[in-house]
């Protein structure tokens, strides 16, 4: 998966409806205490074999906006949740794109108009009814993002190659201080 920062990306001339500071009743900078107590409320069970980082967790039987998730990861500098993501998997892969566009609808309906990216590779083009080949074949990039310049938070929505809708938050001064913290060049 390729790790995107979300605030290096420049802002295109889009209004904010809502500030982005939370998903799920989580807001950035809580401790994995609040985030356990949070998601166990809500019915989450951890998922061990995802969870062995100690800056991570990752839960199961979580829903995001009524909708079933496929895991919500909880990711944590310093004990403070500076990202989280939220995955989606359709049932079937036709309606990938459909399970896509209504996530990007219920987001835009919050947090106002994104900033969409749609680039397909020849021989595809967006709109085709090849969508998913083009996506399972690496030929297309689909993502929106929603950024918050006010609060340096953003959020990033994308369908890849296996199909998989990542939802990420991210807080981008609580990313700065993870970059920060696991910079391999600060050994020299």
């Amino acid at each position: 998966m390729k790790f995107l920062f979300l605030l290096l990306i420049p802002v295109g001339l889009f209004a904010q409806t809502k500030p982005i500071e939370s998903v799920l009743g989580v807001k950035f900078g809580v401790s994995s205490a609040s985030v356990r107590a949070i998601a166990k409320a809500r019915g989450g069970v951890v998922n061990i074999s995802r969870s062995k980082d100690p800056n991570t967790l990752t839960y199961d039987n979580l829903k995001v906006g009524g909708r079933k998730t496929y895991v919500v990861t909880f990711q944590f500098v310093n004990d403070k949740v500076y990202q989280i993501l939220v995955f989606f998997l359709s049932e079937k892969d036709p309606l990938s794109i459909d399970l896509y566009n209504d996530i990007r609808n219920d987001l835009v309906s919050v947090y106002g108009e994104s900033e969409e990216t749609r680039n397909f590779k020849s021989p595809y083009e967006k709109d085709d009814g090849f969508e998913i080949t083009a996506l399972k074949g690496g030929y297309a990039t689909i993502e929106d993002l929603w950024l918050d310049k006010v609060n340096s938070t953003g959020i990033q929505l994308s369908i890849g190659d296996s199909l998989l809708i990542t939802l990420r938050y991210q807080d981008g001064k609580l990313f700065e201080e993870f970059r920060k913290n696991n910079n391999p060049l600060k050994d020299f």
